[in-house]
Parts: C-alpha cells; sequence; structure tokens
C-alpha cells in the first residue's frame, strides 16, 4: 500500500478525481519490479523516486513531496 503527502489540499482532489489514470501510471511502475529490486532500503527509495517523479509531472494543482509505503505483498 502507498500513502502520498501532498503539497496541498488540491492535489488530494486531482488525484481523486483523475484516479484511473493515475492508478494506471502506479501499477504500470509496480509491476515493472521485481521483488529483489524493492526489498532494499535502498531499492524502496529508488521506488519511491520513481513513483514521485512520474506523477508529478502530471499534476497541475501542485504535487506529491513524499511517498509512503506502508505494505507490500508480492507474488
Amino acid at each position: 500500500s502507498l500513502e502520498f503527502l501532498l503539497e496541498n489540499q488540491e492535489v488530494k482532489t486531482e488525484l481523486n478525481t483523475n484516479k484511473a489514470q493515475y492508478r494506471d501510471l502506479l501499477l504500470t511502475i509496480l509491476s515493472s519490479k521485481r521483488f529483489d529490486e524493492i526489498d532494499t532500503r535502498e531499492g524502496k527509495d529508488i521506488l519511491k523516486a520513481e513513483i514521485t517523479s512520474t506523477l508529478n509531472p502530471f499534476l497541475k494543482k501542485g504535487r506529491i513531496t513524499k511517498v509512503i509505503i506502508t505494505d507490500i505483498i508480492y507474488n
């Protein structure tokens, strides 16, 4: 599971309004990763940076300031 710290409340509204587009981008990023790529702290930091750098250019009302990984389930 992921949580986002946002620059402002308008970003939350924007993410909710365009939820399908952002979920698609997230699923594309997550499905491209192997477990051994995200199993370490460094791997998680790289993943967080990739998520932020992928989603932020699409946001018009602000930006994601931090990605928090709350749970990882890998099959």
